[in-house]
C-alpha cells in the first residue's frame, strides 16, 4: 500500500491507529506527511499514529514499512492520560 500526502497541502498522518482492534501494516510505503501552517490545528505529523483514548486497542502488527513524516514516523500515545470515573 502506498499512503501519501500532497506537496502543498497539510496532510496530518497518514493512518490513525486510536480506537480500532487487530491491524495489521506491512510492507507499505508512507510519504509527504506535514504541516505548513506554524500555529493552528496541523502543527504536528505523522505517517502512522495512534493509543489514545480509553478504548481497548491492538494488537497492531507494523512490519517492513518505508515511514516519512516532518515529525513523527511513528507515535503511540503523547496526549493527555485519562482516569475512569464511577
Amino acid at each position: 500500500m502506498w499512503l501519501h500526502g500532497t506537496p502543498h497541502d497539510e496532510t496530518v498522518r497518514g493512518i490513525m491507529l486510536s480506537h480500532v482492534r487487530y491491524v495489521a501494516i506491512v510492507d507499505s510505503y508512507f510519504s509527504d506527511f506535514h504541516c505548513v501552517a506554524k500555529t493552528g490545528g496541523c502543527v504536528d505529523s505523522q505517517a502512522i499514529a495512534g493509543g489514545l483514548g480509553d478504548d481497548p486497542m491492538g494488537p497492531f502488527k507494523v512490519v517492513n514499512n518505508f515511514l516519512e513524516a516532518a515529525a513523527e514516523n511513528f507515535l503511540m500515545g503523547g496526549g493527555e492520560g485519562t482516569v475512569p470515573a464511577d
